[in-house]
């Protein structure tokens, strides 16, 4: 495993993880291991940091082959989880932070996919989710067979023939838009961007990230919080979002899916 060899190399005891599968080395390092940790969330973080994105340095990844637990290791951003700081600072921090953020936002949407339209991984391949009922999205070739594939997964459970297609006319509404396919994080919560004296200093964990419709990193940031919530309240007013009709349509979709969701 790259964390033994690691230790042997400088000469330190193997130690515990500090949280998760992460484990603190020295020189402001770490190392994170767990078998959802793939090559492409390091080709992923290493294509955001060539954008300019505040991310940790890649220094390299490794694993023992197929079906072995991954390892990234890689630098140690400073800060603190927006989660840990968002609901105890002033309206006017948030809003700096917001601003921050739509800029890294609209950075990201200036690249789009080298696959076409395909919905894939940052490496053309599948791509993993907490919205598939694997935890795997296979590569899809368009936005139509995306969708698709999503709906596979509603649950047929507790609703009526009439609700059953009122909701599907409602989640078909994402296709009444061609989205374009842009570098998408994937799971951008607040508890993966990390803050450092009221500015965003880092954006974590992209083993979600891959080439993904535009409306599709709100729909993830949104999904568990209600309209009327200040998180809400303040995504919707950044620039870079325009997708009410999305949100909507795509509240629908975790609704009747997230019976299959995996964790």
């Amino acid at each position: 495993m790259l964390y033994t060899r690691i230790c042997h190399r400088l000469h330190i005891p193997i130690l515990r993880p500090a949280f998760g599968g992460v484990f603190v080395l020295p020189f402001n390092t770490l190392l994170k291991i767990g078998p959802r940790v793939r090559e492409e969330e390091a080709h992923a973080m290493t294509i955001a940091h060539s954008m300019g994105l505040p991310v940790p340095s890649v220094i390299s990844y490794g694993d023992d082959g197929p079906g072995t637990d991954g390892s990234i290791w890689m630098t140690i951003v400073p800060g603190q989880p927006a989660n840990q700081w968002w609901w105890f600072v002033s309206d006017e921090e948030r809003s700096v932070f917001i601003h921050e953020l739509d800029e890294y936002i609209v950075r990201m949407r200036q690249y789009s996919s080298p696959f076409s339209s395909a919905v894939s991984s940052v490496c053309g391949g599948p791509l993993k989710s907490h919205r598939a009922c694997d935890g795997v999205i296979p590569r899809c070739n368009n936005e139509t067979d995306f969708l698709a594939y999503l709906m596979s997964a509603r649950w047929v459970g507790g609703f009526s023939k009439e609700q059953w297609k009122e909701d599907e006319e409602a989640i078909l509404q994402l296709l009444t838009v061609k989205h374009p396919i842009v570098f998408t994080h994937g799971d951008l919560h607040l508890h993966n961007i990390i803050v450092k004296d009221g500015h965003i200093s880092g954006i974590i964990d992209w083993e979600c990230a891959g080439w993904m419709p535009d409306y599709w990193e709100f729909g993830v940031s949104l999904r568990v919080h209600p309209p009327t919530s200040e998180w809400y309240t303040h995504l919707r007013a950044i620039t870079s979002f325009k997708y009410e009709m999305e949100m909507a349509a795509d509240r629908v979709l975790a609704r009747t899916t997230d019976q299959s969701y995996t964790y």
